[in-house]
C-alpha cells in the first residue's frame, strides 16, 4: 500500500528533470529544485499545500452546508495522494471513468466509489465483483 504513495519516479514523468536519477516521492522535496529557476521541465502543476488545505476544508464544510456528501472525481488529478487527502477531509467517496482509476483509487483507500454504467464489459465486471 506504501508503494502507491511512495512511488518512484524519474525521467520520463512528465515534470521530472530529464537529467536527473530516478527519485521516490518522498525524497523529491529534499531535491531543492525550483520551478522558477527552470530546474523542472514545462509544463507541470505546482499546489501550494496551504492552499489546497483550505480548499479542501472549504469544499467539504460548503457540501455539509448544502447537505451534500461530496464524491469528488478522482479521474481530474489521478493522484493517490490527493485522493486519500479528500478522504480525510470528509469526502463520501470518490467517482472514477474507468476500472483502472477504480484500481488506483481502491489502492489509495477509496471504499465508496462511482463508476459510470459503459465500465461494466465483462472484464471489468469481474475485477469489481473480486473486490
Amino acid at each position: 500500500m506504501n508503494d502507491i504513495f511512495d512511488s518512484t519516479i524519474g525521467p520520463g514523468t512528465k515534470g521530472y528533470p530529464l537529467t536527473q536519477a530516478p527519485r521516490r516521492l518522498s525524497e523529491i522535496g529534499a531535491a531543492g529544485w525550483n520551478v522558477l529557476a527552470g530546474d523542472l521541465p514545462l509544463p507541470l502543476a505546482v499546489i501550494k499545500r496551504q492552499a489546497l488545505t483550505h480548499n479542501l476544508a472549504w469544499m467539504q464544510a460548503y457540501a455539509k452546508g448544502q447537505g451534500i456528501d461530496l464524491a469528488p472525481h478522482g479521474k481530474t488529478t489521478m493522484s493517490p495522494q490527493l485522493f486519500k487527502r479528500q478522504l480525510d477531509a470528509g469526502a463520501w467517496g470518490l467517482s472514477f471513468a474507468t476500472v483502472t482509476q477504480l484500481a488506483i483509487g481502491v489502492a489509495a483507500g477509496a471504499r465508496r466509489c462511482i463508476m459510470p454504467a459503459c465500465a461494466s464489459r465483462s472484464s471489468s465486471t469481474r475485477w469489481r465483483s473480486s473486490r
